[in-house]
This record gives C-alpha cells, sequence and structure tokens, in this order.
C-alpha cells in the first residue's frame, strides 16, 4: 500500500508535459481569412465538395472526407479604440503636462483627466455612430474579388 502512495506521489508532482502550440489548421480544417463577402460568395466549401474535384484527389486520400472550411475574422474595432491599459501606463498621467482636463463634464477625479465611455464627447457624428456599434463589432472591407481570390489560394 506504501508503494502505491508512493507512486501516485511521485506522478502528481512531476510537472506534465507542454502540448506542442500548433502554428498550423488542424487536419481536415481550411482556414481563410475572411477579408470581405467575396470570399464567402466564392463558395470554396461547395467547390470541394463537388463532385469534378473530388474525383481529381489522389487515391490515397479519397477516403477522406473534404475539408471543412472555417473563417478567421479581421481585428475587432475594440483595441483599436480602447487604448485605457496602455495610456495609464504610459508617463502622461505620471507626469502630466498643463492641461484643460479640469474644464470638463467628462473628467475622471481620481487621475484628474478625461476618462469617459460616454459618446457625446465624440463630436464627429460618423464616429460616434461607429462606437455606438460596440468594441467587437468588424468594420466590413469593400467587396474586393481579387483580394478575395487571394484569400482562398493562400
Amino acid at each position: 500500500m506504501l508503494m502505491i502512495k508512493d507512486i501516485i506521489k511521485a506522478r502528481a508532482s512531476a510537472s506534465l508535459p507542454k502540448r506542442p502550440t500548433r502554428t498550423t489548421s488542424p487536419e481536415g480544417f481550411l482556414k481563410i481569412v475572411f477579408h470581405n463577402k467575396g470570399v464567402e460568395k466564392i463558395g470554396l466549401s461547395g467547390i470541394l465538395n463537388q463532385k469534378l474535384v473530388l474525383e481529381t484527389v489522389p487515391p490515397f486520400i479519397q477516403n477522406k472526407e473534404p475539408p471543412c472550411v472555417v473563417y478567421k475574422y479581421t481585428q475587432p474595432i475594440g483595441p483599436q479604440i480602447f487604448n485605457f491599459s496602455q495610456a495609464s501606463k504610459s508617463d502622461v498621467f505620471r507626469k502630466p503636462e498643463p492641461c484643460e482636463c479640469h474644464k470638463s463634464p467628462f473628467i475622471y477625479k481620481p487621475l484628474g483627466h478625461v476618462l469617459t465611455g460616454d459618446l457625446r464627447i465624440v463630436s464627429n457624428p460618423k464616429l460616434r455612430k461607429l462606437l455606438k456599434k460596440g468594441p467587437k463589432f468588424r468594420e466590413p472591407n469593400n467587396l474586393n474579388w481579387v483580394t478575395a481570390l487571394k484569400m482562398c489560394k493562400e
């Protein structure tokens, strides 16, 4: 019984091997960057499942299913517009230069500077409309067939 406890302790205290990080898509998945709606309109999944295409697959992989097309989306607007963590680490808050922040109704009193989520601070109506959509919103790119085809080829 003592030997079993020792084995359990040894295995529990041993560090687990790290999993290798995967830099490519797993087998069976074809990752495509969703740059614009043209990528979707090409219909790559449908093309890969056509009988004519499946007949041209080499014999050693004919018994496998065609890959599942998955999309990698572009970055949302959040990281571009919300920079509080970066700004709070900068010298702006440690050694502030003379400013007009104290005159603003949007002042954040603990820092003595403007810090707000109130969209009334944005005077540009187009920018305010964009910000109302939230940090997870992705701005759509214009339909571009050349770029869409390039995304599918990569």
